[in-house]
């Protein structure tokens, strides 16, 4: 990082002389508020600030529904990659393993599992940054459980309810918290220790959901 600095900064050196000038022509921001706490003690010589993930400044969304052929009672948007939070034997038995906690809960729900590139199959889209169709993406489900903070992000935005799991470093929690830091708690969004409880956790909130639909009816 102080490499980065002194490059963008045009110095061969950070010499003590440098920092006061320094502070006002470099500012580092975090999205969490751990990293903030770090990199004050790191970076003494910049301006830190807090500043929620880029990605919310993308505003509301209308959540697009996809074919009703697509749609599932739950959405399973989960990462394959080495910050899958998820045990070995539960990913490469992932479908077997979901189809289990559901039915020993007595529920016959439907579930899809996807991940951003799951849009081509589904969708015929290739743009990985396309922001309709990871929306559309999304709304395949009554309710989704996540792992990717991003996909948190665009649930929240279009006004999905999501359940979310930490990836290994407990990214979605450092960030979703800090995001609405001194608001009241969001109610789009619970937090889940792990996908067994995400699952539970998705079929609580289906319950209720049939229920609203129930009395609405009546």
């Amino acid at each position: 990082m102080r490499q980065s600095v002194m490059q963008g900064l045009e110095l061969s050196e950070l010499k003590p002389e440098h920092m006061r000038n320094i502070h006002d022509r470099l500012t580092f921001t975090w999205r969490e508020r751990a990293s903030y706490d770090i990199a004050k003690e790191l970076y003494p010589f910049a301006r830190n600030m807090i500043i929620p993930d880029i990605a919310f400044q993308l505003g509301e969304f209308q959540p697009k529904r996809p074919r009703k052929d697509l749609l599932v009672d739950i959405l399973l948007f989960l990462r394959r990659d080495q910050e899958s939070n998820l045990e070995e034997p539960l990913r490469q038995n992932l479908r077997m393993g979901i189809t289990m906690m559901i039915k020993d809960r007595g529920e016959n729900k439907t579930f899809q599992i996807v991940d951003w590139d799951s849009r081509k199959s589904l969708f015929g889209e290739k743009d990985h940054s396309d922001v309709p169709s990871g929306i559309e993406l999304l709304a395949l489900g009554k309710v989704a459980i996540v792992d990717r903070l991003h996909a948190g992000i665009l649930s929240y935005l279009s006004g999905l309810h999501f359940i979310y799991i930490d990836n290994v470093y407990g990214k979605l929690t450092k960030t979703l918290t800090t995001a609405v830091e001194g608001r009241e708690e969001c109610a789009l969004w619970e937090r889940a220790d792990n996908l067994f409880d995400a699952v539970q956790k998705a079929l609580v909130y289906l319950k209720k959901l049939d229920n609203t639909r129930t009395v609405g009816l009546g």
